[in-house]
This record gives C-alpha cells, structure tokens and sequence, in this order.
C-alpha cells in the first residue's frame, strides 16, 4: 500500500448512510421523508456541554469520583520540554493559540480543543519532534480530538487545508497513525473543562462565573510550565475560586470542598499561577482566547478586570474564610443547643416521679 492510500485508523464510513438512500425506488417518498427528518434531527442536536450526560443524579458523584481515578493514569510529564531539542514552551504556545482559532473557525466544541492540547503534551512527552513538524502534530491531534468528540468532525481534507497546504493529506493521516500508537489509543482523558462542566451541573454557579472559570482554565492551555504539574480537576477547582472572588462571590464554601475534594488551602499554589496568568492575559502576544470570550454569548468575560493577589493578601483570605466557617459552625450550635436543652428537660419532666 503506498503512502498515499494510507487510511485513517478511526476512520467514519458514511457510505453505509448514503448508501441507504438509494437501495429501493419504490420507497423514494419514504427515503425522502427520513432523510428531511435526519436533516432535522442533526440541526436539533445539542452542543456537547455534558449536561444530558449527568440527568441520571444517583451516578453524578460516581462519574465524579471515576474522573479524578482516570485523570491520574495519562498525564503528560511536566517538564518534558527539557528533553525536546528543536522546540521550545514559546513555540508550544503559538500552537495551542493557533488551535483555538482552528476550532472557532469551525465551531469545534471547546472540549476538543483540551483535548487536542491534552494529546500534543502526550505525544511530545514520548518523542522529540523538529520544529517543522510541530503544527503537524498539533493537525493531527486535533483531527483526533474531533472524531473523538464532536458529533460531526471535519474532513482529513479541512485539516489540510487550514495548514495552508502545508502538509498533504498523507501526512496527517501517518502523523495520526503515530500519535494513537504512543498513546496506545487511550484517548478518554479528563480535562480542566470537564470538570468545570461537571462543577457547573452539581452546584448553580452563575453563567458569568462559569463562562470566566472557563476562560481562565483556557489560558493555562497556553502554558505548560507551571500547569502540567497539577491535576486537572484542581486547575478547574482554582480557576472557580478565583472566578469567584473577581466577581465578588465568596471565594469558597463548603459544599465546593465537598464536590471537589479540595480545601481552599490546597489550591493556593494553583490559584496564585492562574491570577497570574488572568493578569498577564491582556500583554499577551497571543490573544485568541481573550478574543474567543469578547463575545457576547460568553458574556464578554476577558473584558472583566482581573485582579491581583500576592502570596501575602492569599493568606488574609484564606484567614477571613477559615474565620466565618467557624462563626458559621458556632452559630449552627448555638443553634442547635437551645433545642438539645429543651429535650433533656422535656425528658426528665416526663420520667421524674410525681
């Protein structure tokens, strides 16, 4: 088999639906009644934004737990740049920035995009790759991602194209081919936007909130270094506390402990990198996240000013929550105590002899 009549290893063969239409004349009203109604039924689906998914409430938690078990077992090495010789973190960051507009331009879900990055971290920390070949492998990655996630994924040939024909369709199948045999085709990994997602389904969080979490957790796809060091889920978590405090919402609570297993003194690393990154967004070379969420459907959230906290105001704020979650607890006694007296008193009324 030459080069060129490669095939894709997670190919879709729509010749079984087209061939469907046409295999009886005598029903060519019914075959064009199904087919308008096919037409219908791909307008009506939804976007993929998880929410059907967690309808079922008895498993909502245990798909939660499964997600933290599954984002420990395929991460990336955190500083696999170190060994790659021809590319930089520099280089990286264009790409991912290219990507986004790849995925806009063709109205890609968002999860594909983390996935698409999630990949190329992957895949480059197994094998050094020359800096002509980086937006390959990104190409790649991303024709992956959408036949992964997207109901209807581009053509091999649009991912031609947007190289500006800079790679033959050949190419991207191989470079395809690779990356799924160094990923040992293990391809179902929990990103920063599922979790949020997930976050979004358990808890009513305010669609200005959501849209900036999302925005921020965006923006550490640009950086691998410091990032690749923490866990997705805990990225999400930060990046929803930070959301939180700009929009002057209190900066954690109880139940989010709860759901997403971390205290707030736990996040502090990760949530001084992300405010740092939300800080610099602005003066980036790079800006097409902070175009992505100028629209007017994510609420126009990079326009929100961000705000600034060092180490030292981190610990005032985590002193002043600690503080009211103890008030709380002592006022939920006081509470409580009141009622626990009158039942001892009610108890020893009724057993004390006339």
């Amino acid at each position: 088999m030459s080069v060129s009549e490669i095939l894709s290893p997670m190919s879709v063969d729509r010749s079984v639906i087209n061939s469907q239409l046409f295999t009886d004349d005598s029903n060519s009203g019914e075959i064009a009644d199904i087919s308008e109604a096919s037409s219908n039924k791909k307008l009506q689906l939804p976007r993929n934004d998880r929410q059907r998914f967690f309808e079922v409430v008895e498993y909502q938690r245990d798909i939660l737990e499964y997600f933290r078990e599954s984002e420990k077992k395929h991460r990336p090495k955190p500083h696999y740049m170190r060994r790659q010789t021809d590319i930089n973190y520099s280089m990286r960051a264009i790409l991912v920035d290219w990507l986004v507009e790849v995925s806009e331009e063709y109205n890609l879900d968002t999860e594909t995009l983390y996935l698409s990055v999630s990949y190329i971290d992957r895949f480059l920390s197994h094998m050094s790759v020359v800096r002509n070949k980086l937006q390959l492998v990104g190409t790649a990655a991303m024709y992956i991602a959408s036949k992964y996630e997207e109901i209807y994924p581009p053509d091999v040939s649009e991912f031609v194209f947007i190289t500006d024909d800079t790679y033959n369709k050949a190419q991207v199948l191989r470079m395809e081919q690779i990356i799924l045999k160094i990923l040992a085709f293990d391809l179902c990994t929990p990103t920063a936007y599922v979790f949020t997602s997930t976050y979004s389904v358990l808890i009513d969080i305010p669609d200005k909130v959501k849209y900036l979490t999302l925005y921020i957790c965006e923006l550490s796809l640009l950086e691998a270094d410091p990032y690749l060091r923490f866990y997705p889920s805990m990225i999400s978590a930060a990046a929803l506390a930070l959301a939180r405090f700009v929009c002057d919402i209190n900066i954690w609570s109880t139940e989010l402990e709860e759901i997403t297993t971390y205290r707030l003194e736990d996040l502090k690393e990760v949530l001084l990198c992300l405010c740092k990154s939300h800080n610099a967004a602005i003066t980036l070379a790079q800006q097409a996240i902070p175009e992505k969420y100028k629209s007017e459907k994510l609420l126009a959230v990079s326009a929100i000013k961000p705000v600034d906290i060092n180490e030292q105001q981190y610990d005032v704020i985590l002193k002043n929550y600690n503080e009211m979650l103890e008030n709380a607890k002592r006022s939920k006694e006081l509470i409580s105590t009141p009622l626990a007296t009158a039942t001892v008193m009610t108890s020893t009324a009724l057993t004390s002899p006339k």
